[in-house]
């Protein structure tokens, strides 16, 4: 026998669901939950036809739109149905049957479901591989039932699911003889000493430009560090001094790339005894950090309306990747059409014989004169050369070793 209050009246239902017409309140959540539960699945089970509706209506004694009421309770607060499944308005016949059943009767709602009071990580694992199903299909076809779960439900099944498709990759690894163990130990540790070693040879270098020359990444840089620490003391002993001078000289080029950069910005490059706007030249003969790097720390050595300057006139280099050699803009410089100082007619067509075309020999002198300079070759710093030769501030005969490399 349970209890439940529907619409003030009070009702004692037995199994089958009769009234037998004596009133009490129900004493707790958990009755109430049972009894909604029981009309949920009566109705569901009737797929909500007026017949299963005018049964409730007459045992309980109560109107169909308290016995829909009931339904959408349960179906949102206890089984995490989403509400917009009921905003329609039910006439005669329910519309309740616009809720996708298949999908809430499915097996995989019910594996969904079923995860979700699950925290151990095996028992996770158990409870999915005895469903036989691939814990990544699992994962991936979520998404055609996260609907059927409100907020918190969805977070715990993705969370739970995730933890599954680790735990199986894990689960996955070959497992390795003490031989085989024993030799990995000794590659790991060869490849650090050697990568700490080289480190510690390179001169004055940054770390991210390190990993970059060496191929590696700041992660892979830091387990050698620590794995060094363990088996070398002598070396890693060097490398902290060495790491700890190369930071302060790393911090020292930093602020004085950023000064001297805001320095040309503003007033301009004295090329020999004429002024001429700053271009990405030199900021090669500046520095090669990063751009993104220099404009990111400039906040530390200059003013605010320095700052904005700078970040103005780099800005527009960091989407180019104008640091490195791009063989695609070589060919396309080496494809393109270009015509000087061109003349046109009224109907803006260049007038034949006005203009200077740049020939396949000029540009391959300019793009020789980067490459013996020192510059990386690429559509800006061929354009910002070309600027310079055109207005007669460099001859393409001369040779400048005036790049500044902070590299190996």
């Amino acid at each position: 026998m349970e209890l439940i209050e529907i619409s003030n009246r009070n009702f004692i239902l037995d199994e089958k669901g009769n009234n037998n017409n004596k009133h009490y309140l129900y004493t707790n959540n958990l009755e109430k939950q049972i009894v909604l539960k029981y009309l949920y699945k009566y109705c569901n089970d009737k797929k909500y036809s007026d017949e299963a509706f005018d049964y409730l209506k007459n045992r309980l004694g109560v109107g169909k739109k308290v016995i829909k009421k009931c339904i959408k309770e349960y179906a949102t607060e206890f089984l995490g149905i989403p509400d917009e499944y009921f905003k329609v308005s039910l006439n005669s016949k329910s519309k309740i049957t616009k809720i996708d059943q298949n999908r809430f009767n499915s097996i995989l709602y019910k594996i969904y479901e079923g995860i979700i009071p699950i925290y151990n990580e095996k028992d996770v694992y158990e409870y999915v591989k005895n469903t036989h199903y691939n814990p990544y299909y699992l994962k991936t076809n979520f998404s055609k039932y996260e609907d059927l779960f409100n907020d918190f439900k969805r977070e715990v099944i993705r969370t739970r699911l995730e933890t599954v498709y680790k735990y199986k990759k894990q689960l996955n690894k070959p497992v390795l003889t003490d031989q085989e163990l024993l030799k990995r130990e000794e590659e790991i540790n060869h490849n650090a000493k050697v990568m700490i070693t080289v480190y510690n040879h390179s001169g004055n270098i940054d770390i991210n430009e390190f990993c970059k020359y060496y191929g590696t990444t700041i992660k892979e840089f830091e387990n050698a560090v620590e794995v060094v620490k363990v088996i070398d003391d002598i070396l890693y002993n060097r490398y902290l001094f060495i790491r700890k001078s190369n930071e302060k000289t790393t911090t020292d080029y930093l602020k004085n790339s950023i000064n001297e950069l805001s320095y040309l910005i503003k007033n301009k490059v004295d090329d020999n005894g004429k002024l001429r706007d700053f271009d990405i030249l030199d900021y090669f003969k500046i520095t090669s950090l990063p751009i993104n790097q220099i404009i990111t720390m400039s906040f530390k050595y200059l003013s605010r309306s320095d700052q904005y300057e700078l970040r103005n006139a780099l800005q527009k280099y960091i989407k180019m990747n104008v640091l490195e050699t791009n063989e695609d803009d070589i060919r396309e410089i080496m494809n393109e059409t270009i015509i000087i100082g061109a003349e046109f007619d009224k109907r803006g067509k260049i007038i034949e014989g006005s203009g200077t075309l740049i020939s396949n020999e000029l540009k391959e002198k300019l793009i020789s004169y980067l490459t013996d300079n020192g510059y990386p070759v690429n559509k800006a710093t061929y354009r910002a050369l070309y600027r310079r030769y055109n207005k007669g501030f460099i001859k393409l005969d001369e040779k400048k070793d005036n790049i500044k490399r902070y590299i190996l």
